[in-house]
C-alpha cells in the first residue's frame, strides 16, 4: 500500500475530488517534525496528513504526518464543511478510538502499527 499524503485544505474544501490514488507529496523529502505533546493538538496544527481509508462521497480516515503524532481524523465527506462532519481523535488512545469508530461506520483501518513513539505530557 503506498502512502497518500494530503494537505488539510485539500481534505476539508475539495471534498468531491475524485483521484486521492497518486502522492501530492514525495515524502522522502519532507521533513518529519514529531508533536511535543505540550498541548492538545487541534486540525489547524496539521499542514499535512496520511490517508488511511477513503471512500468517495462518504468518508476519509486521516493521522497526522506533519507534525507526526497520535492524532486522527476521520472526515465525513459530505459534511466536512461544518464542525460536526469532523470528528478527532488524539493521545494515547486514539488508535484503539479511530479503530472502534471506523467500525462502526463500516470502514477497516489495515494497518495496526503505532504512529508515534512519543510520549503525551501530563
Amino acid at each position: 500500500m503506498s502512502l497518500i499524503l494530503r494537505s488539510t485544505s485539500d481534505i476539508v474544501k475539495d471534498i468531491w475530488k475524485k483521484d486521492f490514488s497518486r502522492n501530492q507529496y514525495d515524502s522522502q523529502f519532507l521533513n518529519i517534525n514529531e508533536w511535543d505533546y505540550s498541548r492538545e493538538m487541534v486540525i489547524a496544527d496539521v499542514s499535512l496528513w496520511e490517508q488511511l481509508y477513503y471512500k468517495f462521497g462518504e468518508i476519509g480516515i486521516y493521522v497526522s504526518w506533519s507534525p507526526f503524532a497520535e492524532f486522527y481524523m476521520i472526515v465525513h465527506n459530505l459534511f466536512s464543511h461544518i464542525d460536526q462532519g469532523i470528528e478527532t481523535f488524539y493521545g494515547l488512545t486514539a488508535y484503539q478510538e479511530v479503530q472502534l469508530r471506523a467500525a462502526s461506520l463500516g470502514a477497516e483501518i489495515k494497518d495496526t502499527r503505532i504512529w508515534t513513539e512519543s510520549t503525551p505530557s501530563d
